[in-house]
């Protein structure tokens, strides 16, 4: 018997269902989604893996091949964020997909993807300025001494929440640009106008969505430094290479978790948003032709 349909939705969700459908996607696509996530965590580290394996010696080409390292990586990672989008897709309407199909599409799609992810950098890098600008200007009042102990204890809490809010205003401003230009017949533009058009009355939804989104993310890390903690405990270790080396790994298998579980939040979003703008769409078309 063909598992049920979870993509598209048939009517617009509450947000406890919207997430409930990304928690059920990310279930039934992780298997298939894993290897993609693992490709992508590798991709991320290449720049780092290249200086590795130069240790501590300096040439004049190093500097230049790391940049490529890391460059290329990040458009490897482009390609495979892609990737794993469509295979989520394929998979939650079980419909037959195969690799060769989602990469042949993610290549075809590539620059415009690639501009779509430029755009989406230019956000992040304005986001994370104004964060360093609240983090150096949190220091001190205007005009006034250092924070007391109770203001600095608030700042402790506020500051987290404050980043955590701003990555999730990020996430809902730029998350749907690649479904909107993958899962859609739309070039680089429209994909930002139908983006803004899904967002249009639904952004403070959306916004929620990621920031409960991103503190389930931040769990996962949690019980990652746990557990290597735990591991390094149990094996009793003393040398501090082997117990990075540890936490690098563990940390390194969560992140291609965590891959294919943001995907199915941004997936499953999508199509709520897309169910309540044809819903608005619909209304309005049943009101012209009423009038008429």
């Amino acid at each position: 018997m063909p598992a049920p349909s979870l993509y598209p939705p048939a009517r617009p969700q509450s947000i406890g269902e919207v997430l409930d459908r990304a928690f059920q996607i990310f279930r039934r696509t992780l298997p298939g989604c894993l290897p993609y996530g693992l490709l992508l965590v590798l991709a991320a580290q290449l720049g780092r893996v290249y200086q590795f394996s130069r240790g501590t010696s300096n040439g004049s080409w190093a500097g230049l091949v790391s940049l490529l390292c890391y460059l290329g990586g990040a458009l490897l990672g482009v390609l495979l964020v892609s990737a794993v989008l469509l295979r989520q897709r394929a998979l939650a309407a079980g419909e037959s997909s195969s690799r060769a199909r989602e990469l042949g599409t993610a290549l075809r799609r590539f620059p415009a993807t690639l501009l779509l992810a430029l755009v989406a950098a230019l956000v992040v890098g304005l986001a994370l300025v104004c964060v360093g600008l609240l983090v150096r200007a949190s220091g001190t009042l205007p005009g006034g001494p250092p924070l007391s102990l109770v203001g600095s204890l608030a700042l402790l809490l506020v500051l987290p929440t404050s980043v955590a809010l701003v990555v999730a205003a990020v996430s809902a401003t730029c998350g749907f640009l690649l479904p909107s230009l993958l899962l859609r017949p739309a070039g680089p533009l429209q994909a930002i106008g139908c983006t803004l058009q899904l967002l249009r009355g639904n952004w403070w939804r959306a916004m929620l969505i990621f920031a409960v989104t991103v503190f389930v993310m931040l769990a996962f890390y949690g019980a990652a430094l746990l557990l290597s903690s735990v591991v390094m405990a149990l094996l009793r270790l003393q040398d501090v290479a082997v117990d990075s080396a540890i936490l690098a790994v563990i940390l390194l298998a969560v992140s291609a978790v965590i891959v294919p579980f943001y995907s199915a939040v941004v997936l499953t979003t999508f199509g709520d948003l897309c169910a309540r703008r044809e819903g608005i769409d619909l209304e309005r078309r049943i009101a012209a032709a009423a009038e008429t």
